[in-house]
């Protein structure tokens, strides 16, 4: 009798019980916070990259340029100047896309703060395209003007004040995609990293 008892213990009428199995996490999380996470992290340190190379060129190239030019006997057009307001919103820049940099690699680790850093990103550079819009008209109409009076230079027979403005507004478009995704994305869709769902409110 005891051996039998020894024997059915941990038994049922259904037969031998087993322990219950941890649960698994995370198996059925979606892939985009990972995906959106590495394209801000790529997007910021390519812009980073690409302000940078004109930082440098305006610190060492353009004063280099310059004076070629002026060896030359050649008129110096505005866009050969490269003034405190070109670097001032080239280091505000520097500073959004670390900190979208910052928000791409939360939300590839699925962190609620990913969304916040992300909108964050995404207002502040729509708020910084009006000031910036408006200082890169006021570049364009000075280089127009100084073209209009120096006809016959050799830098204002390069000029296509057409292409300018098309390389402007393309470049405004491309700068700004990625921040009104965002908004769609983030607010207006209220996704969330760590879950992966549309946010209630």
């Amino acid at each position: 009798m005891s051996e039998q008892s020894g024997e059915g213990a941990g038994t049922g009428a259904g037969g031998p019980t087993e322990p219950p199995k941890p649960p698994v996490y995370g198996g059925d999380q979606p892939a985009w916070p990972r995906v959106i996470g590495i394209i801000s992290i790529a997007w910021g340190s390519i812009w980073v990259l690409c302000t940078g190379i004109g930082l440098g060129a305006g610190l060492f190239l353009l004063p280099m340029a310059r004076q070629a030019m002026e060896d030359q006997g050649q008129e110096i057009p505005p866009s050969m100047h490269v003034g405190a307001g070109d670097y001032a919103f080239a280091l505000a820049g520097v500073a959004m896309l670390v900190l979208l940099i910052v928000a791409g690699a939360a939300t590839a680790a699925r962190r609620a703060g990913g969304r916040t850093l992300h909108l964050v990103y995404a207002v502040l550079s729509l708020l910084m395209a009006l000031p910036s819009g408006y200082f890169q008209i006021q570049k364009m109409q000075t280089m127009n003007q100084w073209v209009a009076e120096h006809p016959s230079a050799q830098a204002a027979q390069a000029h296509n004040e057409q292409v300018a403005t098309i390389m402007v507004v393309l470049m405004f478009a491309i700068a700004l995609s990625w921040p009104l995704f965002l908004i769609i994305w983030f607010g207006a869709l209220g996704r969330r990293p760590e879950v992966g769902k549309r946010a209630t409110i």
